[in-house]
């Protein structure tokens, strides 16, 4: 059984929340696959999943401890920030939704940065995996014994810097952007008092782990025989659309 349901942002008045999709329908998971017989599950999680984090982050962790705990041989992945063409499903891919929702206003990008002064602005960086070496990781782990009870982190070949994912997706999609360093909390502050509408573009939780950052350290495509794809103007041609 794999589970890879994920939301980056709930919507509690629609019924759609963090605590129902990430941990509960995994837990009803385990229970029908407990009592079906499945043996093998695994898990899509999150890199930064951790206890006290933000509502998607802990959201995650308790998945991870209940399938942990159910005696099923489970694999666990946790991708940083997933790029690759989303197939008509645009607003649920990072790197569509900043081409739609940043580069397309007539503003220049954020650097976001913490505190006062810009002296950090652009400090945070990510990891970014593409999402068939994703999904070729799920498919080769299913009968990929080794991989039974491990938690993989899974990144990009590089790690890459908030303004280079900014220029990578400008240069897909054929924009010239400028950049600006804006104070993250000044962002904060207007989210909190609009973020609970679908119409605005990103949440007080969603700046909170961008500015934590999303790098992977360890690599596993040798491991698993895969090939990376590089986080590349090339490989973001989609967002030309």
């Amino acid at each position: 059984m794999i589970y890879n349901i994920g939301i980056i942002r709930e919507f509690p008045s629609k019924g759609i929340t963090f605590e129902k999709l990430h941990f509960k329908g995994v837990q009803i998971c385990i229970k029908a696959a407990l009592e079906l017989g499945v043996k093998r599950f695994i898990l899509m999680s999150a890199n930064g999943a951790k206890q006290n984090g933000t509502g998607y982050q802990s959201s995650k962790w308790k998945a991870e401890e209940e399938l942990k705990t159910s005696g099923l041989d489970w694999t666990i992945f946790r991708p940083s920030l997933i790029f690759g063409d989303p197939g008509g499903q645009g607003r649920s891919e990072f790197c569509t939704q900043l081409r739609d929702e940043m580069l397309s206003m007539p503003l220049p990008a954020p650097l976001f940065y913490e505190g006062i002064f810009p002296f950090n602005a652009d400090s945070f960086s990510m990891s970014p995996i593409h999402v068939t070496n994703v999904a070729e990781y799920f498919v080769k782990s299913i009968t990929m014994e080794k991989s039974i009870g491990k938690i993989y982190n899974l990144g990009g070949p590089e790690t890459v810097h908030w303004k280079k994912i900014i220029d990578c997706i400008a240069m897909a999609s054929g924009k010239r952007k400028w950049r600006m360093p804006v104070p993250v909390m000044a962002i904060k502050m207007i989210a909190h008092l609009f973020d609970r509408f679908e119409w605005f573009p990103i949440t007080r939780d969603q700046l909170t782990m961008l500015m934590q950052g999303n790098a992977v350290s360890e690599q596993y495509f040798t491991e698993f025989n895969i090939m990376p794809k590089s986080f590349s103007a090339e490989n973001l041609g989609y967002l030309k659309a």
